[in-house]
């Protein structure tokens, strides 16, 4: 959107909308939207126009041309890619000293502003935050998220006549800040490095482009006590009720998310909405709070905050072009001086293509257990209990770069072993390693033993060759789904719909290792077995339930706490380990299968086991809710019978 004169150096926001973005910039002009919704949330602010901008750019310097004659010189021959970076970067970085220390409002210009600053409402005794509103940022077609800088300035310390400091609006600046100062450190930031390459990477006009600024009151770091970012999917659902979906990245005081001087774990917080009805659930936690506990108040503040996302987002749907679905990107914060403030909101731009596009994978190490849920059976779990150490090899992902492995290095524990039996430094140290393309990824595999001894245990990794055209191509490892098999020289037990039988072949499902949350939810089951005189107690955790209109889920368990087997023994078996205690769900959790093989516990004392020797007791089965319990026992001479 070419840049235009509104014919006045500044206006108020609450008026305008996204098409006034070519007075004012992008950012400036979805201010409004946030002025007019959310009045009491959101600053008091003004706009410095393109007028301002284009007369300051036409000043003369001193015994020679233009500021913007001189700035063409220098740069009007850059071309893309650029023929020598660094002499560009030379060149850019003196245009920013002409712009910040050369170059100079008007007498008249500086006192315009200076009245207008005084009479706008903008608190002045405080400092005031000047924003980067170009008009190649903030806009549907491009978003430009970090290319020019905002600064802060101090009106009083350039009305008290001179220019020693400290700050009078920040006794800890050991120099004067004033605003004039912070416009032109605003307007150099046009000529970042990034900003200026990026506006030749496309092909843009420069004579068409210029940096607006957008004018509101700045908050002291202290008393930011939250901030973060918000991506936004608006839909207009059915029968006229909207829907959306959000994601809030938060962190503790004024710790920026979105360029952290520290490896501080933001926040992750997911929210839904159907109509009237919010709903938020916790991603990941901060490491800057206790554990448990959060960066705002839980659930009223973050419902609060959701509810105003989307109260923009209703507002945003005239302003779209009839759109019945975009996404919207906000800044937040939470100030002890003005409470809960949105101070930006600004469209994403959504692809305009649907052409498939080939993925690029980023790696991310990433740890995997199994699956404790609906796919697989209970034995092929239990057989298969295992911790994985996976790391894959950055990729191009078109299928002829996986005509060989992309794992680069993986660890597998087997925990269904006495003592567990580890192989590390995958594939290529792994015993007799194997690999094949497949038609959903890759398979990588280890073989001991033969004949009947034969085990082979394979990591199979499902890798996409094409995403969606409005898909982020970029995945990182634990965006891929992993499953693991072992393949038996002899047959194992299992048991199907028709009862008892074996298997030369166990599959199952990796997951990242699960985490128990405040939100997750303890679960209890009791079972009298033999009228009595066997009481099995066990503890575990399901994860917290999807929020949003859903139609039912299966929960999985996420961990164990712990199972008490008594009459068993002539003391009570307790089991902590996972590797003695596996839970399968049917659908909805309609219905359950446990195992439990105490011999896998470290805690069973020796006396336990001989008496679960005698009684040839080594796998305890049971299943509840399709009909009646059934009971089955594994013994230790590999057979499976009924009852105990």
């Amino acid at each position: 959107m070419p840049k235009a004169r509104l014919g006045a150096y500044w206006t108020n926001t609450t008026h305008l909308k996204p098409v006034d973005g070519k007075w004012v910039g992008g950012k400036a002009a979805n201010y409004g939207l946030l002025r007019r919704v959310l009045p009491t949330n959101s600053s008091v602010a003004i706009a410095l126009t393109f007028d301002l901008w284009d007369d300051f750019m036409d000043q003369r310097l001193p015994g020679g041309p233009t500021l913007r004659q001189e700035i063409v010189a220098r740069l009007g021959s850059v071309t893309w890619p650029p023929a020598n970076v660094a002499a560009v970067t030379d060149q850019l970085a003196a245009v920013r000293d002409l712009i910040r220390k050369t170059a100079r409002f008007s007498p008249t210009q500086q006192a315009g502003l200076v009245t207008l600053l005084q009479q706008s409402g903008v608190p002045t005794e405080r400092k005031i935050r000047f924003r980067s509103s170009t008009n190649v940022e903030d806009t549907e077609q491009f978003t430009g998220a970090g290319l020019y800088d905002s600064y802060s300035g101090c009106l009083t310390d350039d009305l008290d006549g001179d220019t020693t400091g400290p700050s009078a609006c920040d006794p800890g600046e050991a120099e004067e800040r004033g605003v004039f100062r912070a416009i032109q450190r605003v307007y150099a930031s046009f000529y970042n490095d990034n900003a200026f390459l990026e506006r030749r990477r496309l092909g843009v006009d420069e004579s068409t482009v210029g940096m607006a600024v957008l004018v509101h009151e700045s908050f002291p770091d202290p008393d930011e006590l939250a901030n973060g970012v918000t991506t936004l999917n608006w839909s207009a659902g059915f029968g006229g009720s909207p829907s959306a979906d959000w994601r809030m990245v938060t962190q503790l005081g004024a710790e920026s998310v979105t360029n952290p001087d520290s490896s501080a774990r933001p926040e992750v917080v997911d929210g839904y909405r159907y109509g009237t009805s919010y709903s938020v659930a916790l991603r990941e936690g901060s490491s800057r709070v206790p554990l448990g506990a959060s960066v705002l108040g839980w659930d009223a503040e973050y419902l609060t905050f959701g509810r105003m996302f989307n109260r923009v987002a209703d507002a945003f749907v005239p302003l779209s072009g009839g759109r019945t679905a975009f996404a919207l990107d906000f800044e937040f914060k939470k100030s002890a001086i003005r409470g809960w403030q949105v101070k930006q909101v600004r469209p994403l731009p959504m692809a305009g293509s649907p052409t498939p596009q080939v993925p690029v994978l980023f790696d991310r190490p990433i740890e995997l257990r199994v699956a404790q849920g609906e796919f697989g059976d209970v034995f092929a779990i239990h057989r298969m209990k295992s911790r994985w150490l996976v790391s894959l090899k950055p990729a191009v992902l078109a299928s002829s770069n996986l005509q060989a492995t992309i794992v680069r290095d993986a660890g597998v524990t087997l925990l269904s072993q006495v003592p567990a039996i580890a192989w590390s430094n995958g594939p290529a140290g792994w015993p007799q390693p194997g690999f094949r393309r497949t038609a959903e990824g890759t398979e990588d595999w280890l073989e001991t033993g033969t004949g009947g001894s034969r085990y082979r245990l394979v990591l199979e990794t499902v890798v996409p060759t094409s995403v969606s055209g409005r898909a982020v191509p970029i995945l990182f490892t634990d965006d891929l789904q992993f499953r693991a098999q072992a393949e038996y020289g002899t047959p194992q037990v299992t048991i199907d719909w028709e009862g008892s039988t074996t298997t030369l072949k166990d599959v199952v499902h990796l997951v990242p290792t699960p985490v128990v949350t405040p939100d997750s939810l303890a679960q209890e089951r009791r079972f009298n077995l033999t009228n009595g005189a066997v009481q099995v107690v066990t503890h575990f955790f399901w994860p917290a339930p999807p929020r949003g209109v859903v139609a039912g889920y299966t929960a999985p368990c996420i961990a164990w706490v712990g199972t008490s087997l008594v009459g068993l023994t002539t003391e009570p078996i307790e089991l902590r380990s996972d590797a003695a205690q596996t839970y399968h769900p049917f659908h909805h959790n309609f219905a359950e299968e446990f195992l439990f093989e105490p011999a896998l516990d470290p805690g069973l004392s020796p006396t336990q086991r001989a008496e679960l020797e005698a009684r040839n007791l080594r796998i305890l089965y049971l299943q509840w809710g399709h009909s009646d319990m059934i009971v089955r026992v594994v013994g230790f001479d590999g057979k499976l019978r009924t009852g105990l």
